[in-house]
């Protein structure tokens, strides 16, 4: 064989033996036996299916944090964790169940909201106050979204750069006075625009 000839077999073994190192080096597959299922909830019941879960660097940013979407320090201070459009939903109906103005100024309102407000001479708190007058229109709305962005017929509606809308499936047949809320991912977390 020439040396010519001697190149091209070792392009091929060089590229198989990174392709091998690649799958070996890549996802990382482990089993385990989760206990659970339709039974569940009976004494005694386990489920022995074995499923795979994919393990390694990237994970779903959806995922709440170890500690929940709300957490509370040992001083008091609330932090809010909105990952997700439901998770943005559930701060918005808990800080306004709960009247946190100050929390939903501070962690659900977005920043673009906030300085809109500003310009207008007007306190930002006064979006607070708006969403708590019309309370009901806003649950309304959540209850035709039941899993949020997850729900059947619902998708996030590209409006800009990390700006999104989310409409309710039913869209203007439905009679809500919010059909749509948009959304904003400021530093990771999911903030709110405003509804329409």
């Amino acid at each position: 064989m020439s040396l010519g000839a001697a190149q091209p077999a070792r392009a091929v073994l060089g590229l198989g033996v990174a392709l091998a190192l690649g799958m070996l080096g890549g996802c990382v597959y482990e089993k385990r036996t989760i206990k659970g299922g339709l039974l569940a909830g009976l004494p005694g019941s386990q489920s022995s299916e074995t499923v795979k879960l994919q393990t390694g660097k990237t994970m779903d940013p959806s995922i709440a944090p170890e500690g929940g979407i709300r957490q509370v320090d040992e001083r008091g201070n609330v932090t809010l964790y909105a990952r997700s459009a439901r998770h943005l939903m559930a701060h918005i109906y808990t800080t306004l169940a709960n009247n946190e103005r100050e929390l939903f100024i501070e962690q659900v309102l977005s920043e673009r909201t906030k300085r809109e407000f500003d310009d207008r001479g007007l306190e930002p708190g006064l979006a607070f106050d708006e969403l708590k007058n019309r309370e009901r229109d806003v649950l309304k709305f959540f209850n035709t979204l039941p899993f949020a962005e997850n729900t059947p017929g619902v998708h996030l509606e590209g409006l800009g750069p990390n700006v999104f809308r989310m409409r309710s499936p039913g869209g203007r047949d439905s009679g809500l006075r919010y059909q749509f809320m948009d959304l904003v991912i400021e530093k990771g977390e999911w903030r709110l625009r405003w509804f329409g």
